[in-house]
């Protein structure tokens, strides 16, 4: 298959949304701050990885919302959200951008087709016209079935003991049957992984079939984090993160909700029951905090939901059916560099990355 490569490896993107207002001087909080529209188009702008008339695509920064719901209010200054990393900057998202991003790339007008959620970084894509929706939605139709997945790449506490691996699991989304008032307070179905079905099952969309491949590209010398690369074929209901957390024991750095389903007993990882769920700050071995430098109490909040949506590929995108194979490697993110740096997990590529993205900044 042929392939037609752009990547934002070596672009500049230092820069990620304003930290809440709880003043923590951590090494997590960002050097860029984005205070209005303004900023937050100019920023989008400079995150550019492909721009062919039909599709612009964007390296979308960590906390930016896709729309604001209907009903949105700011919260009050003095409410402290878990993942607060990305607390403020609420009253804009990623559609309030679009008419200004259509100007400036001199296009009638952009719909977002493909856009990781607010908690997670990565590859954006918005299409110019219906034909190119349709396009996309072809391509990824044609990925799926060619086995071509989405790849996250993640920052986790721990690491697998299997580095390199396939899988292919069930998933049962379940609901507590015992005690209502949970229910009803949270609204919550749990991802349930199972390793046997039938063909009823599936038939019956009782069971969806996950695919998906986890390796692990670097980690600590002590093994206390480490950064996977996961492609999957399915990530609704945040299942990559589940997968980490529930599956391999490694949740997301920054993931106060799916880094539930591990328990730490004497700070070795075990798996939780899936409905021992206390909704509250993530857990961090006293290891990886000594190395984060996270010292006061709460200044977990701070630190980002660490995965990043980092590869894309289009089948046959072109007329000549070649693909077009969209990339932002994770080290593009300035909301991750503190943790990448501290812990040493940057790979060599990424490193020069960083070192051309630095020269950039410079330069400009």
């Amino acid at each position: 298959m042929q392939l037609n490569k752009v990547s934002s490896l070596f672009m500049s993107n230092s820069w990620c949304l304003k930290c809440s207002s709880r003043n923590f001087q951590n090494g997590f909080s960002p050097t860029h701050k984005i205070d209005c529209l303004e900023d937050l188009v100019s920023a989008l702008e400079r995150s550019t990885i492909f721009f062919d008339k039909h599709l612009l695509v964007l390296n979308k920064p960590y906390g930016l919302k896709k729309q604001l719901p209907v009903d949105f209010s700011p919260s009050p200054p003095t409410f402290v959200k878990l993942n607060s990393a990305a607390a403020s900057l609420e009253e804009y998202s990623l559609q309030d951008a679009l008419p200004f991003l259509c100007d400036i790339f001199k296009v009638p007008k952009l719909t977002v087709v493909k856009s990781p959620d607010r908690y997670m970084s990565g590859v954006t894509v918005l299409a110019a016209t219906d034909k190119a929706v349709d396009l996309f939605t072809k391509c990824i139709r044609r990925a799926r079935a060619s086995l071509i997945f989405p790849t996250y790449q993640a920052v986790c506490v721990g690491t697998p003991n299997v580095k390199d691996e396939t899988h292919t699991l069930g998933v049962v989304m379940e609901t507590r049957k015992e005690h209502r008032a949970l229910i009803d307070r949270f609204k919550e179905k749990k991802i349930v992984f199972v390793n046997t079905w039938s063909k009823n099952d599936i038939k019956r969309a009782d069971i969806a079939l996950l695919r998906i491949h986890h390796k692990v590209l670097a980690s600590t010398p002590d093994e206390c984090a480490s950064l996977i690369q996961v492609s999957s074929n399915w990530n609704r209901a945040h299942c990559v993160r589940t997968f980490l957390a529930a599956q391999l024991l490694t949740p997301v750095l920054g993931d106060h909700v799916c880094s539930s389903r591990v328990k730490y007993v004497f700070d070795k990882p075990v798996r939780g029951d899936v409905w021992n769920v206390d909704h509250t700050m993530q857990y961090l071995p006293t290891k990886l905090k000594e190395k984060l430098k996270v010292k006061r109490k709460n200044e977990e909040l701070t630190i980002p939901e660490h995965i990043h949506l980092s590869r894309l590929v289009l089948p046959a995108y072109y007329k000549d059916k070649q693909s077009l194979v969209l990339e932002s490697d994770i080290a593009t993110s300035s909301a991750f560099q503190y943790a990448l740096n501290t812990l040493g997990l940057l790979t060599r590529e990424q490193n020069q990355a960083e070192k051309d993205q630095e020269a950039a900044q410079s330069s400009g």
